[in-house]
């Protein structure tokens, strides 16, 4: 019998009785069966997330369906153990295995059967990257042609200024008419007279003078100066003696034989202000002059950087210097 123990105070302690340890399993059972059975428990629920997670793409259909629904029934032998070791100690470690090899067959044989298909998947994700690629590539190929076409804009551009300053450099006439018109002559450069000082003196203005050496009459309908440099363009007016300066719209008809001057203003006032030298070799030492009449157009060019050399101020082509002093 248990001895029956008394407290300090005389009370009577019921005696302790041991409490035996309960378990499933017997002293033959393996030390590591009940943690492989706890962590197929584990993997039966995470299958069973799986299988109700349809975000697993790359998975094909048959792997989660079946993983699911096997995974269902793990849960239930784990969970019957006792029932189906009751019945038959056989039935337990059959019922898993079955399961299991089930398991395992159907995702072999559903990943063997899906590989032709994961194949064109992978060829379309390579082709879809290659697509995404040349689609990068022709956004580059579209700028660098823009930056090249920009560029080629400017380069054309820049030769077209470089032709027409190297046409004005060469002095050439270009009429255009029938062979019986009327056309008149031209001398080749304008001419001019400074007023003014050596270092102040001003030109008020460019004269072209010609003739009509033709038997016939022609008709002056338009005379006009275009600077090289800077593109600007000038009317004329005709020289008609006492009349005075008179635009060439309110001209007659030049006679066979007769002179004219046509006159590009600069400055109208006496005494001149205006074009200064400096200005007027930075604006007028290369041009053109173009005059319409008759169906012919006249454009001759003009270069007038020999006569302003005359103006040492301006310092224009070669010259002679001082020795710099050692």
């Amino acid at each position: 019998m248990a001895e029956v123990s008394k407290s300090e105070g005389g009370e009577v302690v019921p005696p302790q009785l041991p409490i035996p340890y309960v378990t499933n399993y017997t002293n033959k059972t393996l030390t590591i069966i009940p943690l492989l059975l706890t962590s197929l428990r584990v993997w039966a629920i995470a299958m069973l997330e799986w299988g109700s997670l349809r975000f697993i793409d790359h998975a094909p259909i048959s792997v989660w369906v079946s993983s699911a629904l096997i995974a269902g029934l793990v849960l239930v032998v784990l969970e019957k153990r006792e029932w189906l070791n009751f019945k038959n100690r056989r039935y337990f470690p059959i019922s898993l295995s079955v399961l299991m090899t089930i398991w395992i067959g159907i995702v072999g044989f559903a990943y063997y059967l899906d590989t032709p298909s994961q194949a064109s998947a992978n060829v379309a994700k390579v082709t879809k990257d290659n697509a995404d690629d040349d689609r990068d590539a022709v956004v580059r190929h579209l700028v660098t042609a823009l930056n090249e076409r920009d560029q080629a804009r400017r380069d054309l551009a820049s030769t077209k200024r470089d032709l027409e300053a190297a046409r004005a450099q060469q002095p050439q006439s270009t009429p255009v008419a029938p062979a019986d018109s009327a056309p008149l002559s031209w001398e080749g450069n304008p001419n001019w007279v400074t007023f003014g000082g050596a270092n102040g003196g001003v030109i008020p203005y460019l004269d072209m003078r010609g003739s009509n050496p033709s038997t016939g009459s022609v008709q002056l309908k338009e005379a006009y100066l275009t600077s090289a440099t800077t593109g600007e363009k000038i009317q004329m007016v005709a020289d008609a003696g006492l009349e005075g300066k008179i635009p060439i719209s309110q001209m007659n008809a030049i006679p066979a034989g007769a002179s004219i001057t046509l006159r590009a203003m600069f400055d109208t006032q006496m005494p001149p202000t205006r074009m200064p030298l400096k200005e007027f070799a930075d604006h007028w030492i290369r041009g053109t002059f173009t005059a319409e009449y008759e169906g012919v157009v006249f454009t001759r060019s003009f270069n007038l950087e020999a006569q302003l050399r005359n103006y040492p101020e301006l310092q224009l082509g070669p010259r002679v210097t001082r020795k710099k002093q050692q």
